[in-house]
């Protein structure tokens, strides 16, 4: 006898111990927002420094030009080696050369340099120029002594100015050093501001979700763990309302399997105790059948059938309760000498009903699949035509149950289409609605509905399937296909 009994969940593992500080999202979070807001930083720090350098030197040049016009308007020559000096280190610079209109009118040095290691003309120099000079300039850690050009006034005048690149590189690394901390002071703050926003809209209710999933996960039965969803319009609103109506679901269900598992183990009890009961009662009914008495020898079929129903309805509650279809044993079939087994069963369950019963399947017709789970198929089908045809009140119409099959080899992959199809009154509405649902798309009252549903199964665990192609007053017709 087949056991319902129903076996223990296995409780999901929930881990109750706290993340470490640097695993957790929030600090991850913060992590990263410093270093993009750092990141950004950087690429706005190139263009600047290189902006600070130009800067520099067009300071350098600007008192140089203003040292030139006085000079020049002046009519001012600096001879004295002590005047030249003091320009000089005034203006912090090596020399000036100031020209007009292309010769060299003044200039202000106390020996010109033996080298010029660059040279850079701040009126026509690009953005790239700049930046590229920027980084030679750190490159060179301020060893180079460089030569910058600028346009002085409206007439033509122009002033070259020398100088020593360590002030400008000390002045760089200052200005970069300044950058840096204030990059990260902002960082740090842009941060702050960001965890605090996504911690109250993001990680909060994500971690009250995440302790609703783990107290729902150890007891999925409680119906206090299901999540109370808030009124936010947002995705995270969205997630919380599908996580509480999926937990919803999953209580119910889980409500549901406990029951019928509950019913499952009744049902083993009493069938156990009722196939004793129909086993003696077999027994009696096949001495009654070999009595003399009329009556008696007219009424023992009719009880032996009974109890063979009644044997058969236990064995499909059973056979139906359990987890699921044993994997099909696929062989090679002749599909009629199948089909003459479940006519045969069929005219001994038909109890002397005029029910006529036509095979129009090919010889040779082969097919694969496992035996015994193709004849419960097809035999469930017949046996719910027969139940459908003995009911028909339609005297006019002698009651046929006719089989079929064909190759349909238009579809990419080919199969094999076993057509049981019954002239009777048609399925009505109800059935229809719950047609391979068990327990509730029986077809006749008091049934199961089990027998589509087995069939069906069966079908399935084929790789085929079981559908109604047609049904109406005279002509009701189901159709399995199997893989070919």
């Amino acid at each position: 006898m087949t056991s319902m009994t129903p076996s223990k969940p296995v409780p999901v593992p929930v881990s109750q111990t706290p993340l470490p500080l640097f695993r957790r999202l929030n600090t991850k979070l913060l992590l990263l927002t410093i270093a993009f807001v750092m990141l950004a930083e950087v690429l706005i720090f190139v263009p600047s420094v290189a902006n600070f350098r130009l800067t520099w030197l067009q300071g350098r040049l600007n008192t140089a030009a203003t040292v030139s016009n006085l000079l020049f308007d002046e009519k001012i020559a600096p001879t004295q080696p002590l005047v030249k000096s003091d320009i000089l280190m005034a203006l912090g610079v090596k020399a000036i050369i100031i020209r007009a209109e292309g010769r060299s009118e003044i200039q202000i040095m106390n020996e010109m340099p033996d080298k010029i290691d660059a040279r850079t003309n701040l009126s026509t120099v690009t953005a790239l120029e700049s930046i590229r000079d920027a980084f030679q300039t750190f490159a060179h850690g301020g060893s180079r002594t460089i030569m910058f050009t600028g346009t002085v006034g409206t007439i033509g005048r122009s002033v070259d100015v020398v100088v020593d690149e360590g002030p400008l590189l000390h002045d760089m690394w200052i200005y970069s050093r300044n950058v840096a901390v204030l990059s990260l002071l902002i960082s740090i703050f842009t941060a702050g501001l960001v965890f605090l926003a996504l911690g109250r809209l993001v990680l909060n209710p994500v971690r009250k979700m995440t302790e609703a999933m783990s107290a729902f996960a150890a007891a999925p039965e409680n119906r206090a763990n299901i999540i109370a969803p808030t009124k936010r319009s947002d995705e995270l609103g969205t997630a919380e309302r599908n996580l509480a109506s999926m937990q919803t679901a999953l209580t119910d269900a889980l409500g549901e399997r406990k029951h019928l598992a509950n019913l499952g183990l009744a049902v083993s009890k009493i069938n156990h105790d009722m196939r004793n009961l129909l086993t003696s009662a077999q027994l009696i009914s096949d001495r009654l059948a070999g009595a003399k008495d009329p009556m008696v020898a007219r009424l023992a079929p009719k009880l032996v059938g009974a109890l063979d129903r009644a044997v058969r309805y236990s064995e499909n509650v059973l056979h139906y309760g359990k987890a699921k279809e044993a994997a099909p044993q696929l062989k090679q079939l002749d599909l009629n000498g199948t089909i003459d087994d479940v006519i045969a069963m069929l005219k001994a369950d038909a109890s002397g009903q005029a029910i006529k019963i036509e095979n129009h399947i090919s010889v040779g017709t082969v097919v694969f699949a496992d035996p015994d789970q193709l004849f419960r198929a097809l035999f469930n089908l017949a046996r719910n035509a027969l139940q459908a045809l003995v009911r028909s009140d339609d005297q006019k119409t002698k009651p046929l149950i006719r089989f079929e099959a064909q190759r349909n080899k238009d579809s990419a992959t080919k199969t094999t289409i076993i057509r049981v199809s019954d002239n009777g009154p048609g399925l009505p509405a109800r059935a229809r609605e719950h047609l391979f649902q068990p327990f509730t798309g029986s077809t006749t009252s008091g049934g199961t509905g089990l027998g589509l549903a087995i069939a069906r199964e069966i079908a399935q665990g084929h790789g085929g399937d079981l559908k109604l192609v047609e049904t109406g007053q005279g002509k009701t017709v189901f159709e399995l296909t199997l893989p070919a």
